[in-house]
């Protein structure tokens, strides 16, 4: 075997047992660091996004759909990706270093899921003075007008629901960020066992 073979077999190998690939160890969390920094909005934004996941339960279950579990590492991921939109004021599925949604949770969580979607909303201007719930049904109404995020929002076979809201200092700018998920039971007790 060549070494520059050999070479690439070894990165190879380190890169599958870290868990990550070369992207995922740039300055992706260098640049989330500051999610912590939440702010007094924060017992507002954890409300919508308890809203949202019972909207979108209440619209599977209309339609005979199984509900959705929350996920907490799900709703983290999704909560620091809509506070670096609004940190760095960008709206896309695709970080500035170019980290998909992909990327971003098999980071945080290796190769637990096999299937994942992404959904994001975003408003400029301050939300009226609408309780949690008319903010979520507002939100979830705006995903049910797009195909793509319809589809997402209504599809069978995903099993959890991670969801991230995000606003400025100033509320003048919202972000809201959900991740849909498949894992199986078996999968999800191995990799997160319960204490």
């Amino acid at each position: 075997m060549s070494n520059r073979v050999l070479q690439g077999f070894i990165l190879v190998c380190l890169v599958w047992a870290s868990g990550q690939s070369p992207l995922a160890q740039d300055n992706f969390h260098e640049n989330n660091r500051r999610w912590d920094r939440w702010g007094p909005q924060i017992e507002r934004w954890l409300t919508i996004e308890d809203a949202i996941l019972q909207e979108v339960n209440d619209l599977r279950a209309a339609r005979g759909l199984s509900r959705l579990r929350p996920h907490p590492l799900l709703s983290e991921i999704a909560r620091r990706h809509s506070h670096d939109m609004i940190e760095r004021n960008y709206f896309d599925h695709i970080t500035p270093e170019l980290h998909s949604p992909d990327e971003r949770v098999r980071h945080r969580m290796g190769d637990v899921i096999s299937d994942l979607a992404e959904n994001l909303w975003m408003r400029l201007g301050a939300l009226p003075y609408e309780s949690p719930e008319e903010t979520a049904q507002t939100i979830v109404a705006n995903w049910l007008s797009s195909p793509g995020h319809r589809d997402n929002l209504l599809e069978p076979h995903f099993t959890h629901l991670g969801v991230g809201f995000y606003g400025s200092d100033d509320g003048l700018h919202l972000r809201a960020t959900q991740l849909f998920a498949f894992m199986s039971g078996a999968i999800e007790a191995v990799a997160f066992p319960q204490p």
